[in-house]
């Protein structure tokens, strides 16, 4: 090809395929050049055939190889293609690639690559003891990155690289690959979620050449119930394991050399003060005078069911830089002394009555009682009121935006704040509201007695009573933390939008929404989307 031998293997005489191959006696083939881009047709005795494929090993052990280009025509790379080509260090994988065999292009210089949409399966570590710092996923890929790891589904295929001393399993993954974590180059602890079911063979690969390994403890989360339904492995060489209380011997017989400590776990999240802890997710009991109060450390949800709580001097929540969202169940109320929201809390929240709502068509109820010299709510990013009605009494600012994307939204809360001393609203970039025909159309009603209501970054001064009207506003719909109205929106970037009232649905026309500091599009219950061409939503939270 181009003046340069390469040895292939015919796929099928009939349809004039064939794949780059080792010779007869199993040697790779050799480049002239460091650059090399595989052809997509080769003549021989008169024939021409099509290249679709890299058989095992064809090109391993190329010293001379630094950039390779795998083009459309090549369906398929076999076991260790390319590995220990130890100067390889640029890799494209062009559109029409379908399938990567196990240790493909191991043990190269390789740092980056972009996994196309074409792709389809991949073997085991295909990029083991690479310098892989980067992977990226083509639009409508298969795959998707997760924690830098290379993902497919609720599997994990291969984490190229542990930034910190402890390796910590997403939530979304179910399933650990073979060789899916590489030897580290200091002592790692492993942290695995309960929702884990298979662990692979040498998933947190050892090197069978070394006596010491990295992986020296584990944290696991199973218990008697769910234990039974996992297959762990070979996990058995890991010197010490951190265990919820009581369930050492639940994992003696796994880990028969191991050191066990029991702990009951503190998730980076607090309640009235205290960090949550697993052994009272289920129910929080502090603070707590009636009702339920309730933490999903899977979702980072609070789930408060006709409870009231007694905060003290204490905030309420704080979800520090993860977004959390607080469920209201029936009649909540909140007695405080202090802040609900901390202004320690980093993250966007959300204040959700849907659930109830959708169980009981009834607005849950969310009464709060504070004597305090803090902003009830301090907002660093985002906050969302949905589906709920509120009364809500402070002795100071009620909700305070404390950095320049601070923004509030309510959708459909009718309620009363009553701030005695400060203002409502401070120092927020931007606040919206709406609400449906089952309520008044004025939406919520807001008192301030004492000084200013401040909306969108202005201050108005008023006396008693005031309230914001909705005017001519599109209720079930929200883009970028604005209730729609119209046909218009100051997200949509390009296309157009539709929305028909009579049969209560939003159209999206080759329509680009583009929301860089909020969630994106909100549609209420009962509203349809239709799509018509290529629509994209950008967002930083939720996209739709």
């Amino acid at each position: 090809v181009d003046g340069v031998e390469f040895h292939f293997r015919v796929i099928s005489e009939a349809d004039r395929t064939v794949a780059y191959s080792c010779d007869k006696q199993g040697r790779a083939n050799t480049t002239q050049g460091p650059d090399l881009t595989l052809a997509s047709r080769v003549t021989y005795d008169g024939k021409t055939y099509s290249i679709t494929a890299v058989d095992p090993a064809a090109f391993g052990t190329n010293g001379k190889l630094k950039s390779l280009v795998i083009p459309w025509n090549i369906k398929t790379i076999g076991e260790r293609a390319f590995a220990r080509c130890g100067s390889l260090q640029t890799l494209e994988l062009q559109e029409g690639i379908e399938t990567i065999g196990d240790f493909a292009f191991a043990y190269t210089k390789i740092e980056e690559v972009n996994i196309p949409k074409s792709l389809l399966t991949v073997g085991l570590a295909p990029f083991h003891k690479s310098h892989i710092q980067t992977f990226t996923c083509t639009s409508g890929s298969h795959f998707y990155i997760l924690d830098d790891a290379l993902c497919q589904g609720n599997t994990m295929i291969e984490c190229p690289k542990i930034a910190r001393s402890r390796a910590t399993i997403p939530n979304q993954i179910t399933h650990i690959r073979s060789y899916a974590f590489p030897i580290p180059d200091y002592e790692i602890t492993v942290d695995i979620h309960e929702k884990v079911t298979q662990i692979d063979n040498q998933a947190f690969y050892l090197d069978d050449e070394e006596d010491y390994h990295y992986y020296k403890s584990i944290s696991v989360h199973w218990d008697n119930n769910t234990i039974h339904n996992v297959n762990l492995g070979d996990i058995d060489y890991f010197d010490k394991v951190y265990c919820p209380i009581g369930t050492t011997e639940l994992y003696r017989s796994i880990f028969e050399n191991a050191v066990f400590v029991e702990l009951d776990e503190e998730y980076d999240v607090k309640f009235c003060g205290e960090w949550v802890k697993r052994s009272e997710c289920e129910n929080i009991t502090r603070n707590v005078t009636s009702g339920k109060v309730s933490y999903d450390r899977f979702n980072n949800t609070f789930k408060l069911d006709h409870a009231t709580i007694d905060a003290g001097e204490n905030d309420v929540f704080d979800f520090r830089a993860k977004r959390g969202t607080i469920f209201l169940h029936g009649y909540v109320t909140i007695n405080t002394n202090n802040a609900v929201l901390s202004r320690d809390n980093r993250a966007s929240v959300t204040i959700d009555g849907s659930e109830y709502y959708a169980r009981t068509r009834t607005r849950p109820k969310l009464t709060i009682n504070a004597t305090t010299d803090r902003a009830l709510f301090s907002v660093y990013d985002e906050m969302l009121w949905s589906l709920f009605e509120f009364d809500i009494t402070s002795s100071d600012c009620i909700i305070h935006g404390i950095s320049k994307m601070s923004t509030f939204c309510m959708d459909d809360c009718p309620g009363v704040f009553k701030a005695d001393k400060k203002e409502i609203f401070y120092k927020l970039k931007d606040i919206s509201w709406s609400g449906t025909e089952v309520i008044d159309p004025a939406g919520a009603t807001f008192n301030a007695e004492k000084e200013t209501v401040c909306y969108q970054g202005t201050t108005k001064p008023v006396t008693g009573k005031i309230e914001f009207v909705m005017g001519n506003v599109q209720n079930n719909v929200i883009i970028g933390g604005r209730a729609l109205s119209g046909n218009n929106s100051p997200y949509l970037e390009s296309g157009s939008l539709n929305w028909d009232a009579d049969t209560q649905t939003l159209m999206l026309y080759n329509a680009t929404i583009n929301v860089p500091n909020g969630e994106g599009v909100r549609i209420g219950t009962g509203v349809q989307l239709k799509v018509y061409g290529t629509n994209t939503i950008k967002s930083k939270g939720n996209a739709l």
